[in-house]
């Protein structure tokens, strides 16, 4: 019966196994380690039957960093090289806060699903050198399932980002992601972007002076669990900003490992 309920689970039909566990935790027949394997699934099962859910997430971090603006010496512009101004080889500490809160609806049905949205800051704050300071406030809207063998996610997210005192505004019109595992232990996820980016030159963000562009990304994360409290967890990702020829014809792109 646990073999079956596991199945029924496994083929999406929640509420045959939320019964089937039921009867075996209730059954005088199941042994104790039975009725554990049976009223932990249950647990599982009854948190996907609440349909709100509230989350959030607060972290702060103190760090060091070389060339803290993370930019280039020269930039392309029309086939000519610039130097940029806001290249620095100097290192100079930095502490951020992040913070996130957000909600979780469940949808009914065999398949689980939900809507979600969430709200998150973020800041960085450099302590000597550096002008480059980040504030950015994000809101996400999205939907999630359980189908094709893995976790699907997609994701609308507007930002609104100030970068050395400069604010732009960002609206990433898709976001993409597939996550599954390998084996046991072995989990990934795939992720895909393509946004729009408003440049704001202006401090009250009057349209007329903004200039439009458009960005798109991709990324690989894999995680391997060593053990039950240790796991190496490796990322690729590649970004691409296209300006307008109107404004500044040049192309940015950067890739981490």
């Amino acid at each position: 019966e646990l073999l079956l309920a596991q199945i029924k689970f496994k083929l999406g039909n929640q509420i045959e196994a939320k019964d089937i566990y039921q009867s075996i935790s209730d059954s005088p027949l199941t042994n104790a380690e039975q009725k554990k394997i049976a009223d932990d699934n249950l647990a599982y099962i009854k948190t996907m039957d609440i349909q709100w859910n509230l989350f959030g997430t607060a972290m702060m971090t103190y760090g060091q960093s070389k060339n803290p603006a993370n930019s280039p010496q020269y930039i392309t512009i029309l086939g000519n090289q610039y130097e940029n101004t806001g290249f620095s080889n100097r290192s100079d500490r930095y502490k951020e806060i992040y913070a996130l809160i957000g909600a979780k609806y469940n949808l009914t049905g065999q398949n689980p699903a939900a809507l979600f949205t969430s709200f998150n800051v973020y800041d960085r704050h450099y302590n000597q050198y550096s002008t480059v300071d980040l504030r950015d406030y994000t809101w996400n809207l999205g939907y999630e399932n359980e189908i094709f063998g893995g976790k699907n996610i997609i994701t609308n997210a507007m930002s609104k980002i100030n970068l050395g005192n400069k604010p732009y505004i960002n609206n990433d019109i898709l976001s993409i992601s597939y996550e599954h595992s390998f084996l046991s232990n072995i989990n990934s996820r795939t992720l895909y972007s393509i946004g729009y980016n408003k440049h704001q030159e202006c401090n009250n963000c009057a349209s007329s002076d903004s200039k439009s562009n458009w960005m798109n990304s991709v990324s690989e994360n894999l995680t391997l669990g060593l053990t039950d409290k240790w796991i190496i967890e490796g990322n690729v990702s590649y970004a691409n900003y296209d300006a307008k020829v109107d404004y500044e014809s040049y192309e940015m792109t950067s890739g981490t490992l």
